[in-house]
């Protein structure tokens, strides 16, 4: 059966349109201000790991650029995770300067002002000099936080328009089963691209330039013999988000390096074994859904700023941090097995540096589109059946600007 009997022939669904996209959102500072206000401000955004605040006492603090917030994430006596605004309730001064650590309470060094991980106000100095000071009106700002499988998103609306579990929807579902919990051991890459957070967002949740921009690092598994342009094997909308299977090259040809990291366990496909012991089909049927032989990994993009790729030896995160209109910061973090053997620990360390490579790859072309895009001579993209999920995305985000618009919802 050949690869174009084995794929769905039209993966672009007829009501989300074929026309040429514009490319002014991705170049205008005026654009991102809509979305700070009706994208950031006003919808559940993927933060970090629960793993992150592993028990009581312990805290992180997150910066979040596109909301002009840095984030304060405690793990209360109870157990609970609790998000504040990092700022002092006295005169607005930064509270938390460590980017992690324990605590059970937190002094500003302004004046002193001391909090709890619950976020109450438990001190203030020279206290008998203020008027009617009414501690319990002066904790920490609260932001809605709630998890789905590790994952921690926030909601920096007064009043989430859903409860996270609603929103994640049927994707939510579909990615649910996954033994998430299985792959413990992580490691994250960090990076900056001069580009706009969806030029960046773009490149990482499409398969049509893997077998070129990424010739050299991990195209072959991806595009080539049969299917040179990285097709993908099927694709699925779940309201704002998105699934895609991303098929892989049984046929490359491996550098003895990469042989020897693959048979010991990496995250490019899903090989034939892991750490030398064979590999069960456990997955959940939701997961390759059409059971493809050639199925190397499960693309999922929960909106508005998180991908997740699941294969049978882990799962990466990808997530986008927009600090500018034409800057963004991406974090990706890969989740293995722990080491067992120095075999597996020489695989994984394989994989961060092919990773590493590739991402280098990605940013350059992330940084020169974006220097394209500025000279305003590209008015359109000309997004092929293959890059759906591009075209979806400019879809969603177009579609919630408006509507919020026209309904004079206020952010946040």
């Amino acid at each position: 059966m050949t690869i174009a009997e084995r794929m769905q022939p039209v993966l672009t669904p007829a009501w989300l349109g074929s026309d040429p996209v514009p490319t002014a959102p991705y170049a205008s500072a005026e654009h991102y201000a809509l979305e700070q206000a009706h994208i950031f401000r006003d919808g559940w955004i993927y933060i970090g790991q629960e793993a992150e605040v592993p028990e009581p006492g312990a805290f992180v603090v997150k910066a979040f650029e596109a909301c002009d917030a840095s984030v304060l994430i405690t793990r209360t006596k109870s157990g609970n995770l609790r998000a504040f605004h990092n700022i002092c309730s006295h005169r607005g001064n930064r509270l938390v300067w460590e980017d992690s650590g324990s605590a059970s309470r937190f002094v500003c060094n302004y004046h002193a002002w001391t909090f709890d991980r619950d976020g109450e106000l438990r001190g203030v100095t020279d206290s008998s000099m203020f008027f009617d000071l009414d501690r319990k009106k002066c904790g920490l700002s609260p932001i809605h936080l709630a998890c789905w499988r590790g994952f921690m998103f926030l909601n920096f609306a007064q009043t989430p328009e859903a409860p996270l579990i609603d929103y994640l929807g049927g994707l939510g579902e579909k990615l649910a089963p996954y033994p998430f919990e299985k792959y413990s051991n992580s490691v994250k890459i960090c990076g900056i691209y001069e580009g706009n957070w969806k030029v960046a967002f773009d490149a990482f949740q499409e398969s049509y330039h893997l077998g070129y921009l990424h010739k050299n690092t991990i195209g072959p598994f991806f595009g080539a013999g049969l299917n040179p342009s990285g097709r993908m094997i099927s694709a699925e909308f779940f309201g704002p988000h998105r699934s895609g299977s991303i098929w892989g090259n049984d046929d490359v040809r491996p550098r003895p390096i990469e042989s020897t990291a693959l048979r010991f366990g990496g995250l490019i496909v899903a090989g034939d074994h892991a750490d030398g012991a064979p590999l069960s089909d456990d997955l959940p049927p939701s997961i390759n859904p059409l059971r493809d032989p050639n199925w190397a990994l499960e693309m999922n993009v929960f909106f508005p700023n998180l991908i997740v790729f699941v294969n049978r030896q882990g799962f990466i995160v990808h997530s986008a941090f927009p600090l500018s209109h034409d800057r963004t910061r991406w974090e990706a973090e890969m989740f293995f097995q722990p080491i067992s053997s120095g075999r597996q620990a020489f695989a994984q360390q394989f994989q961060l540096a092919l990773s590493r490579d590739t991402f280098v790859e990605d940013g350059a072309t992330i940084n020169f589109t974006q220097q394209g895009l500025r000279s305003g001579a590209l008015k359109h993209f000309q997004f092929q059946d293959n890059e759906v999920f591009p075209r979806h995305s400019h879809a969603v985000i177009q579609q919630r600007i408006a509507a919020r618009i026209s309904r004079g919802a206020q952010p946040g």
